[in-house]
């Protein structure tokens, strides 16, 4: 398009005494021009019966950014293949949520998943671009006070249908009530750090917040026995009373944090369980049908007041490697005391081949337990490099092993505590 030739390339008024800018047929040819390409690209053609053909055709593009997911929902005026910029899932929070969709013209039957696929007002269906999603994706908040229960489960629902992993970015996520998965998947987050420099607490990195008394996340594989079960690379927290000096403490009640059920592999790592009165549980059903198969923790750091890992049915290989369990929260003696009577750091019921090593457990009944279920007792357990410090037993061979359990130990110290 060429400006007006003018030695400024703009319009002037005129006057009794000066003439204004003259428009010649050539420069409004070549405007009509501009216009009809504009038209023909984004429209297909110019339509002569169309007065606001070119005011739609603007306002579809140049309002190309929306505040939030809303907004876009709201919008019903999205042509096949265009492509649009959306500042926030929520309004008023940019960045958080973030993205570019892009209008899907020939797709009308994908639902709307909160997520990946938004439908609009006028029916389209407006995908994310991307290849990785994280759980802002799907609407969660991660400020630790918002529910963000249904945005994990749609960002669950994402991964389960599409095969891929599910992002815990950095944020503190509240969850109300128990997370069920029912097939292999992969929970990742971008790691933890529970205090500040001062020492004080301070979530940052990925945080998984239990806010109920349920398990909080449940693989179970009853219905169909699968593999693939993988969290690593975050943080779990949940609600406990804060201690007071001299006064008998007792923590809020708790089921597990994982719970792994008739699953064929699972692996933790890099998992940190703070404020937590159960941590990790593996097992399956009596008589081996469906038991545990093959479970690996690796550096996992607990501070667990009830039990911390609990296997049974596991009839492949357990490893347990790199274990660290210190109370984390709060370094007060009201909760040493309660987690010396109640705390066991490992307990193995049925479990065949347990390989654990570089385990460090302080302030617990017992860093090793072993006690019998309806499946039998351990066998073959391989213990090495272990400390139990203050604690009341290292290793504890219960009462209900009455044919006793195989296997050996190496290079593994126990100190107690003179109160417990």
């Amino acid at each position: 398009m060429k400006r007006i030739g003018t030695s400024d390339g703009r319009f002037v008024d005129g006057s009794r005494r000066v003439p204004g800018t003259p428009v010649s047929a050539d420069w409004l040819n070549g405007m009509q021009e501009a216009i009809a390409q504009v038209l023909e690209h984004y429209d297909g053609q110019v339509d002569p019966e169309n007065d606001r053909q070119l005011l739609d055709v603007l306002r579809h593009q140049v309002a190309a950014r929306f505040e939030s997911i809303a907004a876009l929902r709201a919008f019903g005026g999205g042509r096949a293949g265009q492509a649009v910029d959306v500042a926030g899932y929520y309004a008023g929070r940019p960045g958080s949520g973030s993205g570019v969709f892009v209008a899907l013209g020939a797709d009308k039957t994908r639902a709307d998943n909160g997520g990946t696929i938004i439908v609009d007002a006028a029916g389209m269906r407006w995908m994310r671009l991307g290849k990785t999603f994280d759980l802002y994706d799907f609407g969660a908040s991660g400020n630790g006070s918002a529910d963000d229960t249904d945005a994990v489960e749609r960002a669950l629902a994402h991964a389960a249908a599409t095969g891929s992993e599910m992002m815990v970015p950095a944020g503190v996520f509240r969850l109300t009530r128990k997370i069920a998965i029912h097939q292999g998947m992969s929970i990742k987050g971008c790691g933890y750090r529970e205090k500040d420099a001062g020492g004080a607490e301070k979530l940052t990195g990925s945080w998984l917040f239990f806010d109920h008394a349920d398990k909080g996340i449940e693989f179970d594989g009853d219905a169909g026995y699968f593999t693939g079960a993988e969290l690593c690379d975050f943080g779990i927290v949940r609600p406990q009373p804060a201690p007071v000096d001299g006064v008998e403490w007792t923590p809020a009640d708790a089921q597990w944090d994982i719970y792994f059920h008739a699953m064929a592999s699972a692996t933790v790592s890099n998992v940190m369980h703070l404020r937590s009165t159960r941590g990790i549980y593996a097992g399956g059903n009596v008589g081996g049908n469906k038991g545990t198969g093959r479970v690996d923790i690796y550096r996992s750091r607990g501070c667990w007041f009830k039990q911390g890992i609990e296997i049974d049915h596991c009839y492949d290989v357990l490893r347990i490697d790199q274990l660290h369990a210190w109370p984390f929260w709060l370094d007060h003696a009201e909760i040493h005391k309660y987690m010396l009577q109640h705390l066991d750091v490992i307990t193995l019921r049925r479990c065949d081949n347990p390989l654990l090593s570089n385990i460090f457990t302080i302030f617990a009944r017992a860093g090793l337990r072993f006690t019998k279920s309806s499946a039998g007792s351990t066998a073959k357990f391989h213990l090495s490099n272990a400390d139990f410090d203050r604690g009341h037993l290292g290793v504890w061979v219960d009462a209900s092993n009455t044919n006793g359990i195989t296997g050996q130990a190496v290079n593994y110290s126990c100190q107690g505590e003179t109160d417990s």
